[in-house]
């Protein structure tokens, strides 16, 4: 009986995988290395799809993962480490590398699951390690593992841990530690980047944008700890910091008689799959007495694509709050012109990339005019990122771009300063 119980409580009721504690007796008794190959499997925005979907569909989808994997013939040994992560002792058989492994089974999890209905596993990534004689004990393969699946992404969804991703991981967690307190405290600020009228450079509605500049490492940039903070909780507290200080400017800038009219604040796709976000949305226009139609929400392609749909119920409910909505980075992954009319959304703003070669190439220029084109079909506004040529302004102009953004006509500026350009306006 007492070993009919340990061997339930050893198992994960939901995946009927060995648990934790047995994953680390199964690394511990193959050290020091060399060794199988390890790899870690991570279903991301767990929270999300319970959120939209149930406990029962998620636990379902989990459960047939599970099973994928046990059943692969490229998989020697599996456990689970937590909600969403499977461990993976690699079978050695086999002709493909490691890497090449990690990529199949990767390719196999994430493929449609059917359910009561068909469901698409939204995002798996993994990571890897070969143990070797400076693996001394589990709780470093571990960390090596957690690192691996921090720093993966969609373009790179298999990450090897070697000893450079490994100090890359020493960093990340120093950023991640030290980040709740920016957040918290004076060290990250926000500045704001004026959108300008095409016809006339006019600035007519402005972006917030995060700095931090950490006491020891310096600057870091907006991409890595924004990163870091989609990877843990933390996003959620840099998204309401964002929004509350960009309302807190434009009630300042409104009460002093500069008339901003349009605050941009991006929001993380992890923020809108948040319960609550609309309602603290509303709660913050209404302390600072910001009209909603003020307030312009960015969300990236990238989340507008997701054909999991669980960000358009907080899309639908912004619009409604009166809150506009932009389309981001457009142009930076893989565009479907079908997206705008999608999101109906009431700006597009083209990436950099996107009207990048507009003054050599008659390519480039058609995809940007029919984008352009479509948008305006659409009754949408386009903003263009990262103008820095007079060039490319006329040529954007030619097109019918409406608004633009860039260092051709101002970098990010202190709040103050964005007062005194608009009275000069």
């Amino acid at each position: 009986m007492v070993d009919r119980l340990e061997q339930v409580a050893r198992l994960d009721p939901t995946t009927g995988l060995t648990r934790r504690l047995g994953v680390i007796e199964r690394i511990a008794a193959q050290l020091p290395g060399p060794g199988p190959a390890l790899a870690l499997f991570q279903v991301r925005r767990l929270r999300a799809l319970n959120s939209a979907l149930g406990h029962s569909v998620v636990d379902g989808l989990l459960g047939t993962l599970g099973r994928r994997l046990e059943g692969s013939q490229h998989v020697a040994w599996a456990g689970v480490l937590g909600p969403g992560m499977f461990f993976v002792e690699l079978a050695t058989s086999l002709r493909e590398v490691p890497e090449e492994q990690t990529e199949i089974l990767v390719r196999e999890l994430r493929k449609p699951i059917e359910l009561d209905r068909w469901l698409r596993v939204p995002d798996v990534v993994a990571s890897l390690v070969l143990p070797g004689p400076g693996h001394l004990d589990a709780d470093q393969i571990l960390r090596d593992l957690d690192t691996g699946t921090a720093a993966a992404s969609e373009d790179e969804r298999v990450v090897l841990v070697d000893e450079r991703r490994r100090s890359t991981g020493l960093r990340r967690s120093r950023v991640e530690s030290d980040l709740a307190s920016a957040i918290s405290g004076g060290d990250l600020r926000f500045r704001y980047q004026p959108i300008v009228r095409m016809v006339d450079a006019r600035p007519v509605a402005v972006e917030a944008l995060a700095r931090w500049r950490h006491p020891a490492l310096g600057p870091i940039g907006p991409d890595e700890f924004v990163a870091v903070a989609e990877g843990s909780e933390l996003i959620h507290a840099l998204g309401d910091r964002a929004l509350a200080d960009s309302l807190a400017a434009l009630a300042s800038w409104n009460r002093n008689g500069c008339g901003v009219d349009l605050v941009h604040v991006n929001v993380s796709a992890v923020q809108l799959t948040q319960p609550g976000l609309v309602d603290r949305i509303a709660e913050l226009l209404t302390t600072r007495s910001v009209p909603a139609g003020c307030l312009e929400i960015e969300v990236t392609e990238s989340a507008v694509l997701d054909t999991s749909g669980m960000w358009r119920h907080t899309l639908r409910a912004l619009r409604a709050l009166g809150v506009r909505i932009a389309i981001d980075d457009f142009g930076a992954g893989f565009s479907s012109l079908l997206s705008l009319r999608d999101v109906q959304a009431d700006t597009v703003k083209l990436d950099r990339s996107m009207i990048e070669g507009i003054a050599t190439s008659d390519g480039a220029r058609s995809l940007v005019q029919a984008t352009i084109d479509l948008a305006h079909q659409f009754g949408m506004h386009v903003v263009a990122e990262g103008v820095e040529t007079a060039e490319d302004h006329r040529i954007l102009t030619e097109l019918g771009c409406d608004f633009g953004q860039g260092w051709l006509w101002h970098r990010d500026l202190e709040a103050d300063e964005i007062a005194e350009l608009w009275q000069q306006r």
